[in-house]
């Protein structure tokens, strides 16, 4: 089966964007040269996985930014021509990540929202973290996982920290 990596960048309290869906505050560790290891992440994986939310987000960044990788995005509206590689689907995240398996994607990113999280979270799905703590509270926005009511055992593989403040954690599903 396909991994599902939920790479992700959080304020210290928790949230992924504010409640209107702005990231203005990630340029508080924006440093030139600096990708925190974007670019191989990136590299690593074969697919895409987003809510709709934040493909609209990404469509207003301009050109879309994740060549031909396949990318699901949940969602039943028109996705636009912007995308090419990006398909809608209403599936549940279990049919998606087996047709991915189907298709020989090993590495699936799940790119967001918190609510798409909190579905492939619900189904066990998600099988490691790579979680960018940015120095900043909120106080509120959208929850990295929204709706998580399931207790989970996760192993730290690995930890960085950066000059910027930013610190970067990776932790796997203890499963089974």
């Amino acid at each position: 089966m396909s991994q599902v990596i939920y790479y992700v960048a959080s304020s210290l309290d928790g949230f992924i964007a504010r409640s209107d869906g702005s990231i203005d505050w990630l340029s508080c560790v924006e440093v030139e040269g600096e990708d925190y290891g974007y670019a191989e992440f990136f590299d690593s994986v074969d697919g895409l996985l987003m809510g709709r939310a934040t493909f609209d987000q990404i469509q207003g960044f301009g050109a879309w930014p994740y060549g031909s990788k396949p990318c699901w995005t949940w969602t039943h509206r028109a996705m636009g021509p912007n995308a090419p590689s990006a398909v809608a689907t209403a599936q549940s995240p279990t049919e998606i990540v087996d047709e991915a398996s189907k298709q020989g994607l090993s590495r699936l990113w799940l790119v967001g929202g918190g609510s798409l999280a909190g579905a492939f979270e619900a189904e066990r799905l998600i099988s490691a973290y790579i979680i960018s703590i940015i120095p900043v509270m909120l106080g509120d926005g959208i929850p990295i996982i929204a709706g998580h009511r399931l207790s989970e055992r996760l192993e730290l593989k690995a930890s960085r920290s950066y000059e910027s403040g930013l610190v970067q954690l990776t932790y796997v599903a203890k499963r089974g």
